[in-house]
């Protein structure tokens, strides 16, 4: 896979964060009783997309990864889409092996952003909404670094 189109898919996943945000600032009404079903929502594609991975790369070394995470992943409040999309990074690079594998953890990606895009947008703070965003930035840079060196 030529480097620009992965990066360009990678960058297209990362906005997903922006676009939920972006619907929950066009849909104010929205945000308190969708709040808990953003959660509900973003919890079962995480888990969906740890179930697919798991199938793709059928690998016991990378499932007892993706458990290990997981874990983190429920543990640590504060840093848990950090950490989810320091994983997706990785992903996305195993998945650039295979146009199949791919295309499906792609725009698996890209609705768990959507998710979690919405669930974290905050009406009153709409520019602490979106520094928070940017500071997800490192998710298409630490792809392309990944898929430059190895």
């Amino acid at each position: 896979m030529q480097f620009l189109s992965y990066f360009l898919v990678s960058l297209t996943s990362y906005l997903g964060l922006f676009l939920g945000s972006f619907f929950m600032y066009l849909a104010p009404e929205e945000i308190e009783p969708g709040k808990k079903y953003f959660l509900l929502l973003e919890h079962f594609l995480l888990l969906f997309i740890v179930i697919i991975s798991s199938l793709l790369f059928g690998n016991i070394l990378f499932f007892s990864l993706t458990i290990a995470a997981l874990l983190l992943y429920f543990f640590l409040k504060r840093f848990r889409l950090f950490l989810c999309y320091a994983y997706f990074s990785f992903l996305l690079y195993l998945s650039s092996f295979s146009a199949t594998a791919f295309l499906v953890i792609s725009v698996l990606l890209f609705a768990f952003g959507l998710t979690a895009g919405a669930y974290r947008f905050v009406r009153k703070e709409k520019v602490r909404s979106f520094v928070s965003l940017l500071s997800f930035g490192f998710f298409p840079l630490l792809a392309a670094v990944l898929k430059l060196s190895l």
